[in-house]
């Protein structure tokens, strides 16, 4: 009765990232991405989770960064060592890692929430848990990623249209509990552009929320099928996929 294993890969200096948390034996893999021959495999104790592999750069070092429910772990790009380790989150992470100014930011809101802003030089240097400079545990998504614009952080309370804002120097929140009227059942994870969040719903609403310290719903545009996908931004076009059809929408006269 699992939904199955399908975790997005990465792609990092001609490296494929296969994330392999299951009910089983649990593993990442990477691929060489011209061969497909395997440089390397870590093995995991982790159960099922279905978060996308983040590789950032930490004091000339690739890291390759993967939240779990046992715990949150960096590994080497070239080797597959274990760097360092945190405490977990919850049950089933799915939400991608966001990384700014050497912080990385962690969340998942199955079964419980967790959200924690982790120093990666710190945490590089053996700190532990002691590299969370804070933590949130209310509200946290469980599938929709979350999205960071300037210094706040923006997510869903698991897969509603009910919106918070924290500010990420403080974790502090800036507000809390926003209802987006007509989007009520969100997959897809929160884009920006232009100022502004996108958010869309499964019934086929799309909410466009300001940026900003106070919540402001700009308007909810509707389109007649619901939306899985994530909105995908591509010069001043915007994409969206519904169940059967893709859409793109242009600024006027463009």
């Amino acid at each position: 009765n699992d939904f199955g294993e399908g975790a997005s890969c990465a792609v990092a200096n001609g490296t494929v990232l296969v994330p392999w948390d299951h009910e089983g034996d649990s593993a990442l893999y990477a691929l060489d991405a011209g061969t497909g021959e395997t440089k390397w495999k870590v093995d995991r104790d982790e159960r099922t989770t279905w978060t996308t592999p983040v590789v950032t750069r930490v004091n000339g070092t690739d890291q390759v960064l993967m939240p779990g429910t046992n715990a949150c772990i960096a590994y080497d790009l070239k080797s597959g060592k274990e760097l360092w380790r945190t405490k977990g989150l919850t049950v089933n992470v799915i939400p991608t890692t966001i990384v700014k100014d050497g912080i990385a930011y962690m969340t998942s809101g199955y079964r419980g929430s967790s959200l924690v802003a982790i120093d990666l030089a710190k945490a590089s240097a053996g700190a532990g848990n002691d590299a969370i400079l804070w933590e949130h545990d209310r509200a946290t998504p469980y599938v929709p990623s979350p999205a960071l614009l300037g210094d706040d952080i923006y997510f869903l309370r698991s897969n509603s249209g009910v919106l918070s804002s924290i500010n990420i120097d403080t974790g502090k929140p800036n507000y809390q509990g926003q209802r987006l009227d007509d989007v009520r059942n969100v997959y897809s994870s929160i884009g920006i552009a232009a100022g502004h969040l996108f958010i869309c719903g499964r019934e086929g609403g799309t909410a466009i929320v300001k940026a900003g310290d106070n919540f402001e719903l700009v308007r909810i545009n509707r389109l007649d099928e619901g939306i899985n996908a994530s909105p995908v931004f591509v010069g001043g076009d915007l994409l969206i996929r519904t169940r059967s059809t893709l859409y793109c929408f242009s600024k006027a006269g463009a």
